[in-house]
């Protein structure tokens, strides 16, 4: 009897273990897996670098978008979402390469762009890993 106590508290202790360690890891690993270290707007990429980095831009030129996305793997992507006075206009979806990767996507400031603009770059699950703003100016 005794016995069959003890191997009944040990399965008991057991699974209390599995159950414990596997619910308390989970969050912490999906937590640290995305962040973007730098970010920026500008008017071109060179050589995988922001150009023209700026916090306004005029109608009729294109937009770059560029992220340095640390901690993800082959085959993780992010999006890139263009929103003009709140409202989206713009979503592009990148695949990431490596565990520290540059990518950036870009937007035409066509006639009507003026105003208000934010850029994120979300993950997966859709949550804002890094945010720019900058203002479009009407056309000269």
């Amino acid at each position: 009897m005794i016995g069959q106590r003890k191997k009944m508290w040990a399965r008991w202790g057991l699974v209390c273990l599995i159950l414990g360690t596997g619910a308390a890891s989970l969050p912490a690993q999906e937590e640290a897996k995305l962040s973007v270290t730098e970010h920026g707007v500008g008017t071109g990429i060179e050589e995988r670098e922001l150009q023209g980095q700026a916090e306004s831009f005029a109608e009729g030129g294109k937009v770059w978008f560029w992220t340095r996305v640390v901690g993800g793997e082959a085959g993780d992507r992010v999006h890139h979402v263009w929103l003009k006075d709140g409202e989206e206009m713009l979503q592009v979806g990148l695949s990431i390469g490596g565990s520290h990767w540059r990518t950036y996507s870009h937007k035409t400031l066509h006639p009507g762009s003026a105003g208000s603009w934010t850029v994120e770059v979300r993950d997966a699950d859709g949550q804002v890993l890094a945010r720019d703003e900058f203002t479009c100016t009407p056309a000269p």
